[in-house]
């Protein structure tokens, strides 16, 4: 029994610590309905990664799970180390940066998630109309190919 209580408590502790931690470090996101984007990151003092994800409702329920897409791009990005208060210090890495922030988000969102924002690029962002994203197409393509390399693609293949 005590044996059981030296292996059994230690491995409870580190795994609620270690939930804990993980919880610390995720990036808020809120709803805004004033922004004029879909999605966008701001600075945020408080936050355990110095940044805060807002969103439009109302743009998002237009875009559907292509939004989904969008936040977990964002997360990647902050992930990666993108801070919104020292973007003009990454411009000549933002290329690098949002290439692997596409690929974060298509290896770790759901592939329905992915395929969502595969079509939102592909299709001209249904309909909304949004400059940031340049050479959509190509970056459809790159999404898809991303998610067939870990298996998380439910598009056609091969990647138009």
């Amino acid at each position: 029994m005590l044996k059981l209580i030296n292996i059994v408590l230690p491995a409870a502790f580190f795994a609620l610590f270690g939930l804990a931690a993980f919880s610390q470090s995720q990036t808020l996101e809120i709803a805004d309905p004033e922004l004029h984007k879909i999605i966008q990151v701001f600075p945020d003092a408080a936050s355990p990664t110095g940044a805060v994800i807002a969103y439009n409702p109302s743009k998002c329920q237009q875009i559907g799970m292509a939004c989904e897409f969008l936040q977990m791009h964002e997360h990647g990005r902050i992930k990666l180390g993108y801070q919104p208060a020292k973007a003009g210090a990454l411009a000549q890495n933002l290329e690098f940066l949002e290439l692997e922030a596409d690929k974060f988000a298509a290896i770790n969102a759901s592939p329905q998630v992915v395929f969502a924002g595969w079509q939102f690029f592909r299709t001209g962002y249904a309909g909304l109309s949004h400059e940031s994203y340049r050479q959509p197409q190509l970056r459809a393509k790159r999404i898809c190919e991303f998610a067939q390399q870990v298996g998380n693609w439910i598009g056609p293949v091969p990647c138009e």
